[in-house]
């Protein structure tokens, strides 16, 4: 899945230079639609053991559908697209792999806030131990790039006299 996000993330980045991005929005996102009422059919037939496809939405499901398609989908991919005019594909793909994070951050500010109706969970140290190592991966990787573009660098010629 990472594997794919991050093709899908450098073939875009390469393409918004090309082509507008809502058009680009426009295609994938209709790529997708289809896709998915494609897979209806199979999964209907193969993963529901035999109830079929259960569709039937009540009252005012359909406005927050639409609500959560729009803005929470559409809008939001359609901006990471613009934004991949200037920034490149890997800052793009670390914002996106990094939202679990973002999520981990947020449920402990929860948890130490005592948040009513949050339940309390403990947390091995593994846990711990692996948001550390992730979050010191994204950290030093700027460093890193900045220390292997000195290193890159030629040194300027020595003027001659």
């Amino acid at each position: 899945s990472a594997g794919l996000s991050a093709l899908f993330s450098v073939l875009n980045s390469r393409l918004v230079k090309q082509h507008p991005p809502l058009r680009l929005t426009l295609y994938e996102m209709l790529g997708a639609c289809l896709s998915i009422a494609l897979f209806f059919p199979v999964y209907s037939r193969y993963f529901t053991n035999g109830a079929g496809l259960q569709l039937a939405w009540h009252g005012y499901d359909w406005l927050w559908l639409l609500i959560l398609a729009g803005v929470c989908t559409v809008y939001a991919f359609s901006s990471s697209v613009e934004l991949m005019k200037r920034l490149s594909a890997f800052v793009i793909n670390l914002t996106i792999n990094l939202e679990p994070v973002y999520g981990i951050v947020m449920a402990v500010l929860l948890y130490w806030l005592h948040v009513p109706g949050f339940d309390r969970e403990k947390l091995s140290g593994g846990f711990y131990l692996g948001t550390v190592v992730i979050l010191f991966s994204v950290l030093i990787h700027p460093v890193l790039d900045q220390w292997m573009q000195r290193r890159r660098k030629p040194e300027p010629a020595e003027a001659v006299v």
